[in-house]
Order: structure tokens, then C-alpha cells, then sequence
């Protein structure tokens, strides 16, 4: 925390106003074309619309492509907006469409897609109209104030970029982030600010108190003025997927420069859409928790229920470890550490509801979104070795696993007041 009070006794304050109209809005797609068409779709029904749109497409195979910008088109002729159309030229171009198509030729990650978008916007003579540029995922549906929400918080707090309040696509009335995360540099574990809470809670929740404990605005939804990127560069291509958000966060701050969030800036957003990611057994636990204090309908998504995992405690990895270092450690060696529980998901998922408190009925739906394409064989990792120098066992049954994790995340839930009294 001290490097955070640091940060936010030296902030300074960009005071240019911002209006909807002066904003450029950049939308990153990848394989993904249904999303960013639907994304797309809630862009176009924006109170108030931006002086440009850019989706820059990172290499998806050429059916996506095609059917990306021939979506556009038709997206956009329905709305009567500006037909969206494929640049073409180097990326100082002194003249840009309204509505652009950059088709990439190979999948530069996250950063490098919003790059390409940023130096056509942020080109000399290019846009000079547009004075802060929305990055926004392409699996998010901003809701209709979404970008004046923004606008008018960079605007009361003068800061350098500003988040959304991210809801789960699926459990609209829970709160994914409030804005950013903290963050903990001795660590490097980070924290969405008011995650898993209810949104009529957060809503209640003063700005100033989340801001105060935001390191970096989560990228899923982030305004940042132009002037910023003149300050700080543009995003950290060396992190090819995620933690970029992180980096430039922090390097806003080290700028001296304030970061704010929109409580009003409501924005759904689905779990690894963009990236294509699959949901783990924790978001499960979380969403039965859920459901339980009637948060979210009684329906777990899935993904492949025959997939075999292995298991194994934090608690007893910790043990390990501990044992690694104080039990005659031998330096260059090298160890597995595991869990040797081995079950189906759907076996974790039949345990999970029947420790659940719900009356009901909790239906189970396999979402194709959650599907890999190429589900990893079971690997079961050999300890013997590490069993034999250290005597280690595992010692947390599967099952103690499943409701201290239940137990935890009913916590935090009933933790809804935190915010408030802080």
C-alpha cells in the first residue's frame, strides 16, 4: 500500500473536458466474430455515439475475417451509420474513416492489436478530433450511458484513464470489477476492486473509496486521453495476453497521474470470450455460492464434463514447499509436487452440488464457447522422489477442498458491506 499512497499524493490533473463525440472506440478481435458483431451492435445503440470506431482483427482465419467486416457492414447500414470500411496505406495516413476495418496479418496479442488502432488514431493529422480513445473487449456490451458515464467521471476527476463497472454477462446483478484492481508489488497479486459483490451494493459505494485502491483500470473497459499515451507510451507489447492492463496502469501512476472509476459505466462482460478462455472449478464454486443467495438463475455453464483432472490442496502444495526448503534442500535439484486425486469434472461438479444450500434445481448447460478445441490428456505428476527426501503426503481430502473453497466464497459474499464502511 505504500507504494499506492505514493502514487496518489503525487497525482496531477489533465482537465481537458472529453465529450462522447470527441472519443475513438477500438475493439481487438480474434476468432470471434459473433462477439464483436454483437459488441459491435451495442456500440451502434450508445446514447451517444464516438467520432470513430476501429476494429483491428489479430490474424483470425480468413472465414472469421470475412465474416467480420461483411457483418460490420451490414450492422452498420441498419443503424444508418458510416459504412466501415478496410484500411488501406501505412499507418501515418493523414485521413481515416470514420468506421475502419485493420486486418492484421498475424496475431500480435492484446497490446499490439490496440497499438495498430492507436498510432492510425493517434497519427499526426489523423484525428485530431478525437480526444481519448475507449478500449474496449470485444466480448463486453456496454449499456446505453456507458461512454457519457465515462466521459463525465474523466472530467470530474481530471485522471488520465477511467474504468467501467464490469458485470458478469450471465449474473447481470453481480459485479465483475468496480473500475481496476489493486495491486500488491511484493507479490504481484492483484484484486478486482468490489469483485463478486451485488451490484445494488456497489452501486451505494462512493467512487473516491474504490479509486483510492485502484492500481490499474481493468482492460476490458478503459477510456484513456490522449494526452496519456503522449506521457506514458502506449501498451507493453512484451506481455503478449494479459497483465498489460497492469503495466500500463502502473505506469500511469508513476506518471503522477490519477486513474478514476465510472460507477454509472455499466458494461457486461463474459468470462475469457476474448481470449477465447475456458471457465475453471473455482468460477463454479463462485456461481453455486450465487445461486444459493439467489445473485444468479440456478444454471451452471460448462465446457467438457469428461475431462479428468488431478487435484491438489493450496494448503498441502504450501506444506511442500515449506518441506522443499527447511528438509535438507539440495541445491539444482529438481522436484514434482502435486496432487494424485484424480475425477472427472463432472464428478467435482456433482460434489459441489451436493453440498449447495439451493432448494431448487440447478440445471447444468454445456456452453460450445467453453469447449477447447484440444482438451490436454490426464498428466498425473510423479512425486516420488519428492515424497521420498521429504516424507510429504497429501492430507486435505478432495471433498474438505470443495466446501472450505464453498464456505470461503459464501464469506465473501456475505461481505457485502465492506466497501461501505471503509
Amino acid at each position: 500500500m505504500r507504494y499506492l499512497r505514493h502514487a496518489n499524493a503525487t497525482t496531477r490533473a489533465l482537465m481537458k473536458r472529453i465529450t462522447a463525440e470527441q472519443c475513438a472506440i477500438v475493439l481487438v478481435n480474434f476468432n470471434n466474430a459473433a462477439d464483436t458483431l454483437q459488441c459491435l451492435e451495442a456500440i451502434y445503440g450508445l446514447r451517444h455515439g464516438p467520432a470513430s470506431i476501429v476494429v483491428v482483427d489479430n490474424g483470425s482465419k480468413q472465414r472469421e475475417k470475412e465474416r467480420l467486416f461483411a457483418g460490420w457492414r451490414t450492422i452498420a447500414d441498419s443503424f444508418g451509420k458510416a459504412t466501415p470500411e478496410e484500411h488501406v496505406g501505412s499507418p501515418d495516413s493523414a485521413y481515416l474513416s470514420q468506421s475502419l476495418f485493420v486486418a492484421m496479418d498475424e496475431n500480435r496479442g492484446f497490446s499490439g492489436g490496440n497499438n495498430a488502432a492507436l498510432r492510425l488514431l493517434l497519427a499526426e493529422g489523423a484525428r485530431p478530433n478525437v480526444l481519448a480513445v475507449w478500449l474496449l473487449n470485444t466480448d463486453a456490451l456496454p449499456r446505453p450511458d456507458a461512454l457519457d458515464a465515462l466521459c463525465q467521471r474523466l472530467d470530474e476527476t481530471g485522471a488520465a484513464a477511467c474504468g467501467s463497472t464490469l458485470l458478469y454477462m450471465d449474473a447481470p446483478q453481480v459485479t465483475q470489477a468496480a473500475g481496476g484492481s489493486s495491486f500488491d508489488p511484493w507479490t504481484g497479486r492483484s484484486s478486482f476492486l468490489c469483485g463478486q459483490k451485488p451490484l445494488e451494493t456497489v452501486r451505494k459505494v462512493p467512487p473516491e473509496t474504490v479509486e483510492r485502491r485502484m492500481a490499474y483500470v481493468v482492460g476490458a473497459s478503459m477510456l484513456v486521453r490522449r494526452e496519456t499515451f503522449a506521457i506514458t507510451g502506449l501498451l507493453p507489447e512484451e506481455y503478449f495476453l494479459y497483465y498489460e492492463d497492469t503495466a500500463f496502469g502502473l505506469a500511469v501512476r508513476r506518471a503522477g497521474l490519477r486513474l478514476a472509476w465510472a460507477p454509472q459505466s455499466e458494461v457486461l462482460h463474459k468470462e475469457g470470450g476474448s481470449s477465447k478462455a475456458t471457465s475453471g472449478p473455482v468460477t463454479g464454486i463462485w456461481r453455486s455460492v450465487m445461486i444459493e443467495k439467489g445473485l444468479q438463475e440456478p444454471v451452471i455453464k460448462v465446457g467438457n464434463l469428461n475431462s479428468l483432472r488431478t487435484f491438489a490442496d493450496v494448503r498441502d502444495a504450501v506444506r511442500a514447499y515449506y518441506l522443499l526448503v527447511t528438509v535438507n534442500p539440495t541445491p539444482g535439484e529438481y522436484y514434482n509436487i502435486g496432487g494424485s486425486y484424480v475425477c472427472k469434472v463432472s464428478e467435482m461438479l456433482d460434489t459441489l452440488i451436493s453440498m449447495s444450500t439451493f432448494d431448487g434445481k440447478i440445471s447444468i448447460e454445456v456452453d460450445p464457447e467453453r469447449l477447447r478445441p484440444i482438451d490436454a490428456d490426464l498428466q498425473v505428476p510423479d512425486t516420488t522422489k519428492f515424497k521420498k527426501h521429504t516424507g510429504w503426503e497429501p492430507q486435505i481430502p478432495f471433498e474438505q477442498t470443495m466446501l472450505d473453497l464453498l464456505n470461503y466464497w459464501r464469506g465473501r459474499v456475505d461481505e457485502c458491506g465492506e466497501f461501505l464502511q471503509r
